[in-house]
């Protein structure tokens, strides 16, 4: 496998549990008490082209494979006290259990993080940031956030910001990013839950009634969806809703502050009188959001649930974890996965979004999820790393 061609060598060291290791001083040394991993060491600069390697690597790369995780920890701090570059960690055997994706080598944030040399940020050409919990908590800034993102833009780093939010249109939240570093920020570079519900609706059809805020009725205007508004009674009333009920293509429930019983009537009215031929869309599956306050208070997921029991049929949810806007983000700046980090405070939606579309990814302890819940996490919902603030992955 040493003389294997650049674009053979990942796939070759994942599906053969028993690669032939080299015969050098330091793969010697580092595994010397770990007789049964199978080592090795690749020169760095074909690796790129396969593997999500961190730009600071300098010449060649450490490879290890073991059934025992714990093992392969111990590898990667042996090779930091030897000074190697990088170390590539997968459990052998292949397969998605051992960590291997699509033909690239997965190693765990213990692992990675042990041999690593500078700031996170700095081995990655492209930051997708999450906002709630890692720019802001409900109206408060994050410590550190603004100075990490001045000094990314500063640096050249390419910076898009995704949220699951719903409320604010994009240009309302670039308008608040900017206000936070004190700079301007296009509103092509943020991604809402609200505006890849308004492109999913506008593939399908061009009228829809919304739950939700003002910012997301904007992006269905912007997608050119005619939003319908009528006006509610007061008190529920079901022969008054009907005679006011028109059909449309799509009902799309967001965060809706002003979420009222008549809301939640109308909408599942029109879901069943249009039945599958109007569209019911959910811009994003949280439940709940954590305020300054320290309190959960509901998100978007709760009101979802709330009109799929009323109504009796099952959303289709956009927003993250579904992979489908960093991809296209990733097809707009001609971006690698591995060239990515996606950083996010929440499991089930940031983790599992970059996850899914094979970009690395890493939790900030600053908003909802815990590191201990971080640790015990499996799947797509594990990341790659895990950091306290964003102004740590930066290195301030």
């Amino acid at each position: 496998s040493q003389h294997a061609s650049p674009s053979m060598v990942v796939p070759t060291l994942a599906m053969l549990p028993d690669v032939v290791p080299t015969s050098t001083s330091v793969t010697r040394r580092c595994f010397s008490s770990c007789p049964s991993t199978c080592i090795g060491s690749l020169p760095a600069a074909p690796l790129r082209a396969a593997v999500p390697l961190p730009r600071s690597v300098p010449g060649r790369v450490l490879w290890a494979f073991h059934e025992d995780p714990g093992r392969l920890r111990s590898a990667a701090a042996a090779a930091a006290a030897l000074g190697a570059g990088a170390l590539c960690l997968a459990r052998r055997g292949g397969g998605r259990r051992s960590g291997c994706s699509q033909g690239r080598l997965h190693a765990s944030a213990a692992s990675l993080s042990v041999a690593r040399r500078g700031a996170l940020a700095d081995d990655f050409g492209c930051l997708v940031l999450d906002c709630d919990g890692v720019l802001w908590r409900g109206r408060e800034p994050i410590p550190g956030s603004a100075e990490a993102v001045r000094k990314l833009k500063a640096a050249g780093t390419r910076l898009a910001f995704v949220t699951n939010a719903s409320a604010k249109s994009r240009a309302d939240v670039a308008a608040r990013i900017g206000g936070l570093l004190g700079a301007p920020i296009g509103a092509e570079d943020v991604v809402t839950s609200g505006s890849v519900a308004a492109e999913e609706v506008a593939r399908h059809t061009s009228t829809a009634y919304v739950v939700g805020e003002a910012g997301l009725r904007e992006e269905m205007r912007l997608a050119g969806v005619t939003v319908q508004e009528p006006e509610l009674p007061d008190r529920f009333d079901v022969a008054e809703l009907k005679a006011i009920a028109k059909p449309v293509g799509a009902v799309v429930v967001g965060h809706d502050e002003q979420f009222s019983y008549s809301k939640l009537a109308y909408a599942a009215l029109l879901l069943q009188l249009g039945g599958e031929d109007c569209m019911f869309i959910g811009t994003n599956p949280d439940v709940a959001n954590r305020s300054e306050l320290g309190f959960m208070v509901p998100e978007a997921g709760s009101l979802i649930a709330a009109l799929e029991a009323a109504s009796g049929r099952k959303a289709t949810v956009v927003g993250k974890p579904e992979p489908r806007a960093l991809e296209r983000l990733m097809q707009r700046y001609a971006l690698r996965p591995g060239e990515v980090l996606m950083i996010g405070d929440r499991l089930d939606t940031d983790i599992s979004f970059g996850a899914r579309a094979g970009t690395r990814t890493c939790l900030v302890l600053s908003g909802v999820a815990t590191r201990e819940e971080a640790e015990r996490a499996e799947g797509t919902m594990r990341p790659d790393f895990i950091r306290e603030t964003l102004a740590e992955i930066v290195g301030l």
